[in-house]
């Protein structure tokens, strides 16, 4: 059902932000990040071929292609460690994962330059100014390597992975535990999805996943979206559920509008070996708003036990 698996490349990398002042991040802080980042990337890359590529492809000129993925989002996807203490001080360091996409890996030296330019403002309302203090790439096989630099040529020396290699690298299982890490905002007809399960989450998977591939890959990863929706029904849930967690409130306009999303954990099985090759590559990009700055974002994890059926 997959196409063009080899062509669905990514390049990953770990970035060690060294503080320069004290800063107390809270967990809702990479929605503030996507404005402070893309107001930097302005500055630094102004809006020529860099800027585009990384933080603002254009929509799909052909109305099919338009209609099937909509507004793409940028060719990065970042993530602080869930791990990561809220409160730091100057001289600690800050762990800040990354993966680049398709054409966005040739622009990893600008990215970089980029989050150098934020880290001379800060993270957080001017605090948690950082310098960039170390680079390592992952490869393939998971291998690291330092990085020395972060010079012009960095792009042209990432060790690049395709999605095929992924997901020829990942153990078989038919019992997997989803994580969802860091809150999920779907909207559905405009409304935030307050509930939901598995099954209801696979399409907002889908639509990121191949949304990604068509965008900064420039290749149509599913001929079919639908025949694989179909076999939603296949995910069979043992235990867990997916509820709404609130990052905070914005109060306006004689209303308040809650921002969050769905967290959770939830193990499943399944046999259909596409369906399950989808999610891998979900746990690459996040989904939701602003999964390419650290919402949305989750991991798949090997179950353990015996299940009925």
């Amino acid at each position: 059902m997959f196409q063009h698996l080899d062509q669905f490349e990514f390049c990953h990398l770990h970035l060690r932000l060294d503080l320069l002042s004290p800063v107390n991040l809270p967990a809702f802080a990479t929605l503030r990040l996507r404005r402070d980042l893309r107001r930097t990337a302005v500055q630094v890359l102004g809006e020529g071929p860099a800027f585009s590529a990384l933080f603002d492809p254009p929509v799909a000129g052909d109305a099919v292609s338009a209609r099937r993925y909509q507004r793409p989002g940028p060719a990065f996807v970042l993530a602080f460690s869930s791990h990561q203490p809220a409160v730091l001080d100057a001289g600690e360091a800050l762990d800040l994962d990354l993966r680049l996409f398709g054409q966005g890996i040739r622009y990893a030296a600008d990215f970089l330059a980029c989050l150098e330019a934020l880290g001379r403002s800060g993270l957080w309302r001017d605090d948690g100014r950082f310098a960039i203090g170390a680079v390592e790439t992952v490869g393939p096989a998971g291998e690291t390597q330092q990085l020395q630099g972060s010079g012009p040529g960095i792009g042209s020396n990432l060790p690049i992975i395709s999605a095929r290699w992924f997901l020829d690298s990942l153990p078989v299982a038919t019992v997997w535990r989803l994580v969802l890490t860091t809150p999920a905002r779907l909207l559905v007809a405009g409304r935030p999805l307050f509930r939901g399960d598995l099954q209801r989450i696979v399409p907002f998977i889908l639509r990121r996943v191949t949304s990604v591939a068509h965008a900064h890959c420039g290749i149509d990863l599913i001929a079919d979206p639908r025949l694989l929706l179909e076999r939603c029904g296949n995910l069979v849930v043992h235990q867990g559920r997916l509820a709404w967690q609130d990052w905070r409130s914005l109060a306006g306009d004689d209303r308040s509008v809650d921002l969050g999303g769905l967290t959770g954990t939830v193990t499943f099985s399944t046999t259909e070996e596409d369906l399950l090759s989808l999610l891998h590559l979900g746990s690459l990009v996040g989904i939701g708003k602003g999964a390419a700055y650290g919402a949305g974002h989750f991991a798949l994890e090997l179950g353990s036990g015996r299940w009925p059926g």
